[in-house]
């Protein structure tokens, strides 16, 4: 956190509204920081302390295993088990495990077994050859979320070893090979499907699991052009998540015109919104969003009028413009008569237009805004918990 940062929050009086965001408001916020930072947080009061163990944080502190540390790890956990009073136990909730291949299979035994009853989170790359010993006999009956975007993997992989698993990220390609055991995945709410040259194994894993699914992400190299036929987002009734990156000329408005008129609370969209797609998101889901995040090519009045007419029911609005704005159009953005966002968005937003000036160019407002809305936090809850 800067100095800059920090003087400019002496700037403001202790009626700031950010003393009074509700917590789990502030657990959203803090999802934003790094490691370090959220280690320092800790010390600013015994209320951020709290916040900062919430479980939806826990996941931010993570270990990574490469090939230079694994038999360091693995002889820890000897030791640890050896003489458990005098070291800290290894109980992350979030392991990267890096080219599986080079680790001594003994040492990838004795980690998998030692971390098994606590990894939520779990990333796999550069399995090969032992990988197939690590799926085999990895079992992780806690496991939620499984990443395998960088890995390679056979047909062995059996996900009916993770029980407890909500969340999958994986190619296409790969995704064929799991394709029998993916129908054991009844509590798969979250699927990540990077597209490559598999297209059918592509669509037939989100015809399985149209029905469940609560959160998509799709990822495509190339404009998905084959999806435009496809009616099998008619059949996303749970859907709640919506998040598509590919190409900034591609046009994705069929997938929103196929999808139902409900439940659709986030969207997230890299391609360049364009008036139309944009009033038919606005149109369709006025009455369910909550978080929107869109990219223009140029924000234009009426761009400016059609998010305002939803703003004062978001609780998140991030977006990005292909290059300058004028402040007017931001401010019309914002609503003068937003209830909702009293308590919870415009402490927020008041940041937010504290950073702008006559013209700004914006990659993420949002970001740029976060270290004054902490910093000037940090200052008032320090005096605070002082004072107490």
């Amino acid at each position: 956190m800067n100095k800059d940062a920090m003087d400019m929050s002496n700037q403001y009086d202790n009626s700031s509204p950010l003393l009074y965001l509700p917590e789990e408001i502030w657990i959203q916020i803090f999802t934003y920081l790094s490691h370090g930072d959220l280690q320092q947080i800790k010390l600013v009061s015994t209320q951020w302390y709290l916040l900062s163990n919430a479980p939806k944080l826990k996941c931010k502190s993570k270990l990574v295993i490469n090939y230079e540390n694994a038999s360091e790890i693995s002889q820890f956990i000897k030791n640890q088990k050896r003489d458990e009073q005098f070291l800290r136990p290894l109980q992350y909730g979030n392991v990267l495990m890096k080219q599986i291949f080079t680790y001594n299979i003994d040492d990838l035994d004795e980690i998998c077994k030692y971390l098994r009853p606590h990894v939520r989170l779990l990333q796999l790359t550069g399995l090969y050859s032992l990988g197939n010993h690590f799926v085999k006999h990895g079992y992780f009956p806690e496991l939620q979320e499984l990443n395998l975007s960088s890995a390679y993997v056979g047909a062995e992989l059996d996900l009916r070893k993770f029980p407890k698993l909500k969340s999958l990220t994986l190619y296409s390609s790969v995704a064929s090979l799991l394709l029998v055991s993916l129908e054991t995945c009844q509590r798969l709410e979250k699927l990540v499907l990077f597209m490559d040259h598999d297209f059918g194994s592509f669509l037939e894993v989100l015809d399985k699991y149209a029905s469940s699914l609560r959160c998509l992400e799709i990822r495509s190299p190339s404009v998905l052009q084959a999806l435009d036929d496809q009616e099998i987002f008619k059949k996303y009734i749970r859907l709640e998540a919506l998040h598509i990156k590919g190409p900034l000329s591609a046009d994705y408005s069929h997938i929103f015109q196929n999808l139902p008129r409900k439940n659709l609370k986030t969207i997230e969209l890299e391609p360049i919104c364009n008036d139309d797609l944009l009033n038919l998101i606005v149109t369709k889901w006025s009455n369910s969003l909550q978080s929107l995040k869109l990219h223009f090519e140029k924000l234009t009045q009426r761009n400016a009028k059609q998010l305002n007419s939803i703003s004062n029911k978001l609780s998140f609005l991030h977006l990005e413009f292909g290059g300058r704005v004028n402040k007017a159009f931001l401010n019309g953005i914002i609503s003068e008569t937003n209830t909702k966002g009293q308590e919870h968005l415009m402490p927020i937003l008041w940041a937010y237009q504290s950073c702008l000036h006559a013209e700004v160019t914006s990659n993420d407002l949002l970001r740029n805004c976060m270290p004054r809305v902490l910093e000037t936090a940090c200052n008032h809850h320090g005096a605070l918990e002082r004072d107490n």
